[in-house]
C-alpha cells in the first residue's frame, strides 16, 4: 500500500498509525490487503483509495541494454574488501581492542589518517602498556599546540618517537608530570629529543635516596599533626597537606609516586 498526502513528518508518522489499524481491521473482519495506492487526510486523520496498483510484471521492466551484467559473489566481494583501506569505525574498533584506548581518544584519532599513523608508529615505539600515555599526549598537546600555530601534523618537529621517549621518562620517574609539560613546549618548537632537554635544562627528577626522602617525609608529618589527624580519620585527601612540603624541600623535584607511597607507610606504622 502507497500514502500519498503525506506533507510533513508528522503526517507520515500519523498515516502510518492509520494504515496500520486500517490494515488491521482488514484482515481481523477475514478482507484482504489489496494492493493499492490510498489518499491520506491528515485533518480528518482517515484514508480512502486512489487506485490499484499494477503487479511488478505489469510494468513491462527490461533490461537496461547499456548496462552489462554484473556477478557479485564472494570472491568478488573479498578482493574489493581486501583493496579497501581500514574504515574509521574498523580502526576505532581495533584500537580499543588492541592498545585498549578509551573513545575520548579513538573518536579523534581514526578519522585522521594521518593521525592515526603517527599514533601507532609512536605507540610501537613506546612499548606495551603505554599507548593510552601516548595517545593523550598527541590528542591533547600535540593536537593543541598544532592548532595554536596553524600547523598541519605534516609540518610538526615532534616525531613519534620523541613522543614515545617522553612517556619512557615519565613512566621511568626521570620526569615529573609538571616539568613534563614544560619539556613537551620546548619540544615542539625545537624538535629537540626529550632527554636532551631535560638533560640540558636540568629538568629531571630528584634522585630516589630512601633516606633523604623519608627524612623529609617525617618532617612533614611531625609538623602538621591537623592532616595526620585527619587522614587518620578517614580524610583521604588530607594526605595531601603533607605533600606540599615534601616537595618544596626537594625543590619539586621528589617523585610524587614515591612520596605518596612513603607518607601512607610511615602514617600506617605511627
Amino acid at each position: 500500500v502507497e500514502l500519498k498526502n503525506l506533507n510533513s513528518i508528522s503526517y507520515v508518522r500519523d498515516g502510518i498509525a492509520h494504515e496500520i489499524q486500517r490494515q488491521l481491521a482488514v484482515t481481523q473482519s477475514g478482507g484482504t490487503i489489496v494492493q493499492e495506492t490510498r489518499d491520506y487526510d491528515g485533518e480528518a486523520g482517515v484514508s480512502q483509495s486512489l487506485r490499484s496498483k499494477e503487479m511488478a510484471h505489469d510494468y513491462r521492466y527490461f533490461p537496461d541494454p547499456d548496462l552489462m551484467p554484473v556477478k557479485v559473489d564472494d570472491a568478488w566481494k573479498a578482493r574489493i574488501r581486501a583493496e579497501c583501506p581500514e574504515l574509521p569505525f574498523a580502526k576505532q574498533t581495533r584500537f580499543f581492542t588492541q592498545y585498549s584506548l578509551p573513545y575520548t581518544l579513538t573518536s579523534v584519532l581514526v578519522w585522521d589518517r594521518t593521525l592515526a599513523d603517527y599514533f601507532e608508529e609512536a605507540a610501537k615505539f613506546a612499548g606495551p602498556g603505554k599507548a593510552q600515555a601516548v595517545g593523550n599526549w598527541i590528542v591533547n598537546d600535540l593536537q593543541r599546540e598544532l592548532g595554536a600555530a596553524k600547523l598541519e601534523l605534516a609540518d610538526s618537529k615532534v616525531h613519534p618517537q620523541h613522543i614515545a621517549d617522553l612517556v619512557t621518562l615519565i613512566d621511568a620517574g626521570t620526569l615529573l608530570n609538571n616539568t613534563a609539560k614544560e619539556v613537551f613546549i620546548e619540544m615542539f618548537a625545537t624538535g629537540e629529543p626529550p632527554a636532551a632537554i631535560v638533560a640540558r635544562k636540568g629538568l629531571a627528577a630528584a634522585p630516589t635516596d630512601t633516606a633523604e626522602l623519608e627524612g623529609w617525609c617525617r618532617d612533614a608529618i611531625a609538623a602538621n599533626a591537623k592532616s595526620v589527624a585527619e587522614f587518620k580519620a578517614g580524610k583521604e585527601s588530607a594526605i595531601n597537606g603533607l605533600k606540599g612540603p615534601i616537595m618544596k624541600a626537594s625543590k619539586g623535584k621528589a617523585n610524587p609516586k614515591l612520596v605518596d607511597e612513603t607518607l601512607r607507610r610511615l602514617l600506617a606504622e605511627g
